[in-house]
């Protein structure tokens, strides 16, 4: 089960399909779900969680940090089985404290995928997004070798490369790789005026 179908989730979905027993999208989008249905990139859908994730074996949560970590509070309300949890949020600490309070049902391990791309929506997901990308694992103490194993698989199944991080050391590390680099990409849009657009090279466009 995937929770949400933005660029992320459904170029997940896409990267997964035919490759899984089936794979259920939900999201509280009603036209992604039914963009997702009429394109067959999951076989079933729902706005409600409640409604999919008892049948789910892995769920994935593909959602802003703020939203993973409200769904991680709600989880043990939402389905009364046991099952693997594995989030794709881009930090990780907050992550990780919060899932090592799920019921010991829960089997959970963090991850952050290094891609995507400016334009988001699952209108511009691709199958390829994830392949040769690296693939960041944050496990817990108490993530059991099942759920690891669990990750690795789907992580080989994208075409995307595992490495193990603790959750402090990446989020360290990916202050100055990935946030910092969105900050100054997005305060120099931003304070760049339009009528300048026709001057605009590939040293901004890449910036």
């Amino acid at each position: 089960a995937i929770l949400g179908l933005g660029l992320m989730g459904g170029s997940l979905a896409l990267g997964l399909r035919g490759k899984c027993a089936a794979l259920f999208g939900i999201d509280p989008h009603l036209p992604t779900l039914e963009l997702a249905l009429t394109q067959h990139i999951v076989d079933y859908t729902d706005s409600d969680p409640a409604k999919l994730l008892p049948k789910a074996d892995l769920v994935i949560l593909s959602a802003p940090v703020p939203a993973i970590l409200t769904l991680l509070e709600q989880l043990p309300g939402l389905t009364p089985n046991s099952c693997i949890i594995m989030d794709l949020g881009s930090t990780k600490k907050m992550i990780v404290d919060a899932m090592s309070r799920l019921p010991e049902r829960f089997d959970p391990i963090g991850g952050h995928p290094i891609c995507g791309k400016e334009k988001l929506s699952l209108a511009n997901a691709e199958r390829t997004l994830y392949y040769a990308a690296p693939f960041l694992l944050t496990p817990l103490e108490r993530t059991s070798k099942r759920a690891l194993s669990a990750a690795h698989q789907t992580i080989d199944a994208l075409g995307a490369k595992a490495t193990i991080l603790d959750a402090l050391e990446h989020d360290r590390i990916l202050s100055s790789t990935s946030h910092l680099p969105f900050l100054i990409s997005s305060a120099l849009a931003l304070t760049t005026p339009r009528q300048v657009l026709p001057f605009i090279g590939p040293g901004f466009r890449s910036t």
